[in-house]
């Protein structure tokens, strides 16, 4: 199979209106990359552009090693899903999976086999006799991925396919995709808008905003170390604490002073600053909900801590999902999301209620530290 290489990329619709910009990734061979961000940063547009549907601006489109943005659609070897299905309704799903290959004058002995094989990978046998109108949600969007898969593409083009489905579904159909990733051999570049499924499918993930690749990296890179306020607030559930803070460099140390709160830092993240040459400076602070620790006064155990009032406390399977409002000096209080296992809670069996006090610990290996006015990552 080949790798897919988009070389500055970019797309400008009449008016001069800038849809991607400068955009270069690397897809290699059976690699799951996913494009998430925001509706209208570009993402659709750019998988457009790939599958040839949209004129390339500029920018060099390469497939396989071949410049691709002068080849028509149909003879890119790429296969598309999209949202709508857009089967033919008076064609039996056989016959709907089946009518490229036929427009393409494969013997009907292959077509069988491609046809059959696609449908046994994703548990429709039984549907193949059907017509799309007799097809649960579920079955329907099963289709549209063996009408894909009959193809033997080199590259997936997929384009929110699971957006009309509800919950359950979706998570059901995330899973026949991972299960489909690892039975074929193609390279797969996938947009959603949901970042909870770019996380799930993905083992490359493109974050995008106006156009522009924001960060690129693993699931866990995003997530862990983010490169900028925008990546840090757009990935994760519940979204990313920001506070307003002061980054101290003093005899050669640093720790942050939030409100009247001082947290120290680790010797890790004490050599990075001064690798760096970070100076001391007025930053935005950023903690995941996750990582702060509900404590009783008594047990800092010397991470920094806040106070606060519990306004709002909601189970959701095994945890819960706090919102704080924490006094801040000089400021009105500011809420602060919290996700914590209740099996870290012996003394809240039953959760913790509205008006109780809590004292927040917030660890200083795990905190994000960014530039007040440019959003970048300090670390």
């Amino acid at each position: 199979m080949a790798s897919v290489n988009l070389k500055g990329i970019t797309k400008v619709y009449d008016g001069g209106v800038v849809a991607v910009r400068d955009f270069n990734l690397e897809v290699d061979d059976r690699q799951f990359v996913v494009l998430v961000g925001p509706s209208g940063c570009g993402k659709s547009t750019l998988l457009r552009m790939v599958a040839g549907l949209e004129e390339i601006s500029s920018g060099q489109l390469y497939i396989g090693g071949q410049l691709m943005n002068r080849v028509e659609p149909q003879a890119r070897d790429v296969a598309t899903v999209f949202p709508s299905c857009a089967f033919h309704p008076h064609m039996t799903v056989y016959d709907n999976m089946a009518f490229a290959l036929k427009r393409h004058r494969l013997p009907p002995h292959e077509i069988n086999r491609r046809v059959k094989r696609a449908a046994d990978l994703l548990g429709i046998t039984p549907c193949l006799a059907r017509k799309p109108a007799a097809l649960s949600g579920g079955q329907r969007q099963r289709a549209a991925l063996g009408r894909a898969i009959v193809q033997d593409p080199q590259l997936f083009l997929m384009d929110e396919p699971l957006s009309n489905l509800d919950a359950g579904l979706r998570a059901q159909m995330r899973a026949e995709l991972s299960r489909l990733r690892q039975r074929t051999r193609a390279a797969f570049l996938y947009v959603t808008h949901d970042q909870s499924e770019a996380m799930a499918l993905g083992d490359w993930v493109v974050i995008m905003k106006d156009g522009r690749i924001q960060q690129a990296g693993t699931p866990r890179e995003v997530f862990d170390h983010p490169a900028n306020l925008f990546v840090a607030s757009f990935i994760g559930t519940p979204q990313m604490n920001f506070f307003d803070a002061l980054l101290v460099k003093q005899a050669g140390a640093y720790y942050i002073e939030l409100a009247d709160v001082r947290i120290d830092l680790p010797p890790m993240t004490q050599a990075r600053l001064a690798d760096r040459g970070i100076p001391g400076q007025e930053i935005r602070l950023g903690v995941r909900p996750e990582h702060i620790l509900p404590r009783p006064d008594e047990a800092g155990n010397g991470a920094g801590s806040l106070g606060g009032t519990v306004v709002d406390s909601e189970r959701v399977g095994s945890a819960l999902h706090l919102r704080v409002a924490v006094p801040l000096k000089g400021c009105a209080a500011q809420d602060v999301a919290l996700c914590v296992s209740t099996g870290e809670l012996p003394l809240h069996q039953g959760g913790i209620p509205r008006g109780s006090w809590l004292s927040l610990a917030l660890p200083g290996g795990l905190l994000h530290l960014f530039h007040r006015e440019s959003g970048c990552n300090l670390l």
